[in-house]
């Protein structure tokens, strides 16, 4: 369905919104900006029948991430995260 960069504690996170990538097929997430104590994720969320399900790994260090999707029919098909 989607992946992002999200911060603070994962429980009450904000998501960050993205600055598109040129070429269309993706986003760049800039957190540097956040204080260092902050938590920072990168998250993918998955429809499920009985509702959604959102898979997050805790970013350590680094200033943004940039994901890579790939549409298929309408949906999301494929997708990767990359941070620096």
């Amino acid at each position: 369905m989607q992946v992002g960069v999200s911060v603070g504690p994962a429980e009450r996170n904000g998501e960050l919104i993205g600055a598109p990538l040129r070429n269309g097929t993706g986003f760049r997430f800039e957190y540097d900006v956040f204080e260092e104590d902050l938590e920072k994720w990168v998250f993918c969320e998955y429809r499920m029948p009985s509702g959604y399900a959102r898979v997050m790994y805790r970013i350590s260090g680094g200033r943004a991430c940039e994901t890579r999707i790939r549409p298929a029919r309408g949906t999301l098909g494929a997708a990767s995260i990359s941070c620096e």
